[in-house]
């Protein structure tokens, strides 16, 4: 536990010494998460640093999902229209179904595009050394967005803040690249690009379990 401790300080320092921000310590009780590690904010997009178990390394994930970018969106006036109710006027279990509703209607929409995007992701990028991971919806079929994950490795005595901004910058820049096919390929159900918005709240999942 000593080694995990201090690779989780060399990050820390690292990101620091980066300009970067810590945005959350994680520990492995902490609600959807199942390993150690912090949140860092690099150049507007939120990553997660999480220790892989039985493993010398980290992951550096980045991911957007749709769900949360849509319920974003969601507005009372648009939850009324797409159901024919009065929304404001129901109580709010009514009112959360309805959302869900609609959100299931959009990703199932959106989820007829994906076989449109992987074929653009395969022909028109060359990620090297870093995984497209699927993100469904609910443990379902549904398509729910992307995760970019590559490997760090703070464990090794070489680690230091190049090897940490590399990956950093590799992640984020693959982030960008996966994200501009995602808004060519699917339909305009996701509204604007955060890439042009500069928000690197719109889609990100905060404390995911990712390994």
């Amino acid at each position: 536990m000593q080694g995990l401790y201090e690779a989780i300080g060399r990050i820390a320092s690292a990101a620091h010494a980066n300009g970067d921000k810590i945005d959350e310590n994680i520990l492995p009780e902490d609600a959807e998460n199942n390993s150690h590690g912090i949140d860092v904010i690099h150049n507007g997009r939120l990553v997660l640093l999480r220790d892989v178990a039985q493993e010398p390394r980290f992951s550096a994930t980045c991911p957007f999902s749709f769900s949360t970018k849509l319920r974003n969106q969601y507005n009372p006036q648009l939850l009324a229209e797409r159901s024919d109710v009065d929304f404001t006027s129901l109580p709010e279990a009514k009112q959360q179904q309805v959302i869900e509703s609609i959100l299931i209607e959009d990703l199932e929409a959106i989820t007829k595009h994906e076989e449109d995007f992987r074929r653009a992701i395969q022909s028109e990028t060359n990620l090297e050394q870093v995984d497209v991971i699927r993100l469904s919806y609910d443990e379902g079929s549904l398509w729910n967005g992307f995760a970019i994950q590559v490997r760090l490795f703070p464990y090794r005595e070489s680690f230091d803040i190049k090897a940490y901004r590399d990956v950093m910058n590799t992640v984020v820049q693959s982030h960008n690249k996966v994200l501009d096919l995602v808004y060519r390929e699917v339909p305009s159900l996701l509204g604007e690009n955060p890439e042009k918005e500069q928000s690197f709240e719109d889609g990100l999942i905060h404390n995911a379990g990712f390994e």
